[in-house]
Order: C-alpha cells, then sequence, then structure tokens
C-alpha cells in the first residue's frame, strides 16, 4: 500500500478542462485502486461541492486547503498544505493534476519520496502573446510559465502528458523515459441521446473563450462567408464575454449569433448534441476535449489541422487550415451540406471517442504510479 496525495488545487470549477479531468480522474483511480491510500488536497472554495472521492470509498479523503485563487501562486504555498503531511503522514507519491508545483517541495523531513506531475499543454510558453486577453497579463504569464513550468517538469520524478502532441514539445525538459501520454477520457454521460429539438433553427456551436490562441475570430470570419450561402444557419458560442460580443458585433452577425455565457453540464450536451456541425478553431492544444465531445454525441466535428486535434480526432473530423477563414467557411459548409460525409463523421467520430475513458485514463496513470513507486528501492 502507498499514500499518495492528490493536489486537485486545478479543479476550481466544475465546468471548466481542468475541472472536468480531475472529476474524471480523481474517482477513476480512487475506485481502481482501493489498497492505496488517497489523500485528495481541494480548494477550501470547493467545500460544500461535488465530493471527487466515489460514496463509500473508504481508502480516500479529501482535504480542503485555503490557497491563492492565482495560478502563480501555487508557487508559495508549500506551507498551507505542510499541515496536511503532518496529518496523514509523509507522501510516498504526490501528484500534481496541473503543472506547476510549490517551492521547497522536496524539501524537509515531511518532503514526498516521489513526485508526478500532469502537463496539459505548454500554451504559456508557446502561444505567450495570445495566452490571456489582457497584454500585461499575458507578458506576466510568459515570464513566469518559462520558469515555472520547466521547474515543476525537472523536478518531477515522472510528467504524465495529456497528449503525445505535449509529449514531444516537452521533450526539452523531460527525457523520454520520465514521461508518459495517458489520455483524457470521457463520462458515460456524453453518448447517451440527446433529445432533438425538431424544428429548431440550424446552427454551428463553438466554445467561445476570448484568448487569441482559441481563434474564435477566425470562426465568426467564417460564419460571415457561410451564411453568404447559408442564410439559413446561425452559429452558437459558448461562454464568451465583451471582447466576443464586440467582434461579433463588428462582424455584422449580431442578430445570427447567440452567446450563452453560463451552460451546465446538460444544457451543454444539448447545445453540442444538437448542432450541425462542432467547430474547434484552435492555433495550438493541448488536447482538446470539447472535440472529444462532440465526437462522442455524433456531432459532425470541424477542426484545426494541429498536432493534438488531429491526434484526438483519429481521421474523424474534417480538418481545416486553421490560419484560413475562406477553409474554414468551406470545409463548414461541406459538413452541412454533405449528408454522406456527415454520416461517415458522426459514425466514425462515436467509434473514436468511445476508446477514451476515465477508467483507461486512470488504469495507464497507476501504471505510471507503480514505476514511480519501484523505484523508491
Amino acid at each position: 500500500m502507498a499514500r499518495i496525495y492528490i493536489d486537485a488545487w486545478c479543479v476550481k470549477s466544475e465546468t471548466s478542462g481542468m475541472g472536468r479531468y480531475g472529476r474524471g480522474l480523481v474517482p477513476a483511480l480512487v475506485s481502481a485502486a482501493p489498497q492505496h491510500e488517497f489523500v485528495v488536497l481541494r480548494p477550501a472554495s470547493q467545500r460544500g461541492r461535488a465530493s471527487l472521492v466515489p460514496l463509500g470509498a473508504t481508502s480516500a479523503q479529501e482535504v480542503f486547503v485555503h490557497r491563492p485563487r492565482a495560478d502563480w501562486a501555487t508557487l508559495f504555498t508549500r506551507p498551507m498544505i505542510e499541515p496536511a503531511f503532518r496529518r496523514f503522514g509523509r507522501a510516498d507519491l504526490y501528484h500534481s493534476l496541473f503543472h506547476l508545483l510549490p517551492l521547497g517541495l522536496t524539501r524537509g523531513r515531511m518532503a514526498p519520496r516521489r513526485i508526478a506531475v500532469s502537463l496539459h499543454d505548454l500554451i504559456w510558453i508557446d502561444r505567450d502573446a495570445g495566452a490571456e486577453p489582457r497584454r500585461l497579463e499575458a507578458e506576466w504569464l510568459k515570464r513566469f510559465g518559462r520558469v515555472a513550468i520547466p521547474q515543476a517538469l525537472r523536478t518531477a520524478d515522472h510528467v504524465i502528458c495529456g497528449s503525445h502532441a505535449t509529449s514531444d514539445r516537452a521533450a526539452r525538459w523531460v527525457p523520454a523515459d520520465r514521461r508518459t501520454t495517458v489520455h483524457y477520457g470521457l463520462e458515460e454521460s456524453w453518448f447517451r441521446p440527446i433529445e432533438a429539438t425538431g424544428t429548431s433553427p440550424q446552427y454551428v456551436a463553438a466554445f467561445s473563450v476570448a484568448k487569441a490562441y482559441k481563434n474564435v475570430g477566425c470562426l465568426i470570419r467564417a460564419m460571415a462567408l457561410v451564411r453568404a450561402q447559408r442564410s439559413d444557419v446561425g452559429l452558437v458560442l459558448i461562454g464568451g464575454d465583451a471582447t466576443i460580443s464586440a467582434d461579433v458585433r463588428a462582424s455584422g452577425l449580431a442578430d445570427q449569433v447567440i452567446i450563452r455565457e453560463h451552460v451546465g453540464d446538460d444544457e451543454l450536451r444539448r447545445v453540442i448534441g444538437n448542432a450541425r456541425v462542432f467547430v474547434v478553431p484552435s492555433l495550438v492544444e493541448g488536447f482538446g476535449l470539447p472535440a472529444l465531445e462532440a465526437m462522442a454525441l455524433g456531432t459532425p466535428l470541424v477542426a484545426s489541422n494541429i498536432a493534438a486535434l488531429r491526434e484526438v480526432s483519429g481521421g474523424a473530423a474534417l480538418l481545416f487550415d486553421p490560419t484560413d477563414p475562406r477553409a474554414l467557411a468551406s470545409a463548414i459548409l461541406r459538413a452541412l451540406d454533405d449528408e454522406v460525409l456527415r454520416h461517415d463523421l458522426s459514425v466514425n467520430g462515436r467509434a473514436r471517442a468511445a476508446q477514451f475513458t476515465w477508467s483507461r485514463a486512470a488504469a495507464q496513470t497507476l501504471s505510471v504510479y507503480e514505476r514511480v513507486l519501484k523505484s523508491c528501492g
């Protein structure tokens, strides 16, 4: 038996990508390995929210820790998690679900024997100018990420990468024998049938995040071209803020675009499942969970021709050059009008998505744990 601390600080929102990662992986890990003792560290702000520990699990418990919300402040949180070490004992393995580690984690009598880190992407380093909508914040993340992320990768005994694309990019700091790719999974609810909306207007759907690398502006420009040929098709943007609203108004599509800022799980499934096409226009991604969710629902996927999305879609998406709005418009029109293509994208997408489960991700993660723990001697 090993004592495993899972630092789930990144699960600050149940609907974010990091939130869905923690919500899917942690319960699957606990269920698959009752022989281990799990201590799940969560932010105090999540007290009272849905537990990450499965009901009836006796080998795991959650500990709520008061920690700063800002990502960069993680570096200074060792004193805040020290009481958990004293209460439950020294960690045989400490696994951070986000690619940052507290400074000083490896020092002192209570330092974890081994450390693992989940690396989701290197966007702070690779796309620093577009990592945040505000220039000063983007500049800060550039400087911070170029120091903090490599520091965490070099400190960890093993790095768990969300995709081969991310793993390849991490080779600069982590040798091949210290990194393993473990794809994300999907909850079973994504494969359940969606109630059809009948005669509701046809629409294209996409997530809308006000960060330049998400490339929403390209999608808006492409939809203006699509509307010139298919005036009956609208656009639904999931999320969004004032910046996105301004871009929509500038495009002349304000009357044809619906922005859904706050969407729960069930409604999210309905919005994606009833879309004629789902688009992921990103310039860079570490994995691309929304692409996988759309495929699971059988919604034809149009995605950027970038490494992570090629990896996730596995040939079950219509790919386009993300720097070319005309190429995106052409792909959307094909996915709207070609019924044979639509059928193939839907069927193949479901089959591809079925390969990604949290139980599989947990088994692969536990395999990493075992290898790392064996190295303790």
